[in-house]
């Protein structure tokens, strides 16, 4: 890894309306450039709007012209641009998160499924490191991240970061009052619980990235971002509940510290005996 510079951009995605999402994307890239990002984050679904109720509507191939446009600033820009969209394929739905740069490209499909997903959707069916030439990250599509075998694949696959970009709303009844403050405190500490101890334990850089503003539906993403550094601290958050863009340096020396040193009270990459793990 070499240190670079990345920004991660929680956005307020409409259902189904890729024109008037895929121009947020844009938008967010921009700016993401103009604070010398080198790489860009944005959360599941966010082009298609994740609402799976209007999957036909929202879906899209990998040529799409909604797509086209996203690998074509990223090009112009010579950055790299991680997008999540409902993806279709034949006959089938993915949830894929795509990555452009100005010589790559890949589309990474999520291999854990919610029972929701399990009804309209077909799992990936592998775990991919996008070695992006500066960072090489392993991508965990908001369920992927509860499996912590999935995390460890990926590190040992060579993965520095790891991404979660998620689509996990927070559900209120008609009924219940909207105390947003409390259900984003309430994310914010489910987060904290597993994925700063993720980053910790893989001696690697995190950032957990949801999407913002409610849906038709009832439902409320409280668009937490947090980034965490690979001896499991807290390097940058957004708990405003807004649209969002943070910035921030990943420091290379800073992950080489916590893989070469005692961080903590062990060493988990280098003393784990992962063969005596199996079942």
């Amino acid at each position: 890894m070499k240190t670079f510079r990345l920004a991660a951009v929680s956005l307020n995605p409409k259902p189904a309306d890729l024109r008037g999402n895929g121009a947020a994307i844009l938008d967010g890239i921009d700016r993401a450039s103009a604070q010398g990002a080198q790489l860009v984050l944005f959360s599941e679904g966010i082009l298609s709007g994740y609402d799976l109720d209007h999957l036909s509507e929202g879906a899209c191939a990998i040529d799409s012209p909604f797509i086209r446009p996203i690998k074509e600033r990223a090009k112009a820009l010579n950055i790299h641009v991680s997008v999540g969209f409902l993806e279709k394929s034949g006959g089938d739905y993915y949830v894929s998160q795509m990555y452009a740069g100005p010589e790559y490209w890949h589309v990474y499909r999520k291999c854990h499924l919610t029972e929701h997903e399990k009804k309209c959707c077909k799992p990936g069916e592998s775990l991919h490191v996008e070695d992006l030439g500066f960072v090489k990250v392993g991508t965990q599509i908001c369920y992927d991240s509860a499996f912590s075998r999935a995390s460890e694949t990926l590190v040992r696959r060579g993965a520095e970061l790891l991404f979660t970009p998620t689509g996990h709303s927070h559900y209120a009844s008609a009924a219940e009052p909207r105390d947003y403050p409390s259900a984003l405190e309430h994310r914010r500490q489910h987060v904290l619980k597993y994925w700063r101890a993720r980053a910790y334990e893989f001696s690697c850089y995190a950032v957990y990235l949801d999407a913002v503003g409610e849906t038709s539906a009832g439902e409320w993403y409280p668009g937490y971002i947090g980034i965490f550094g690979p001896d499991g601290e807290i390097i940058a958050e957004n708990c405003t509940g807004q649209e969002a863009l943070v910035c921030v340096d990943l420091d290379a020396n800073r992950l080489a510290y916590a893989r070469e040193h005692w961080i903590g009270h062990y060493q988990a990459l280098a003393d784990a005996r992962s063969n005596l793990y199996e079942a």
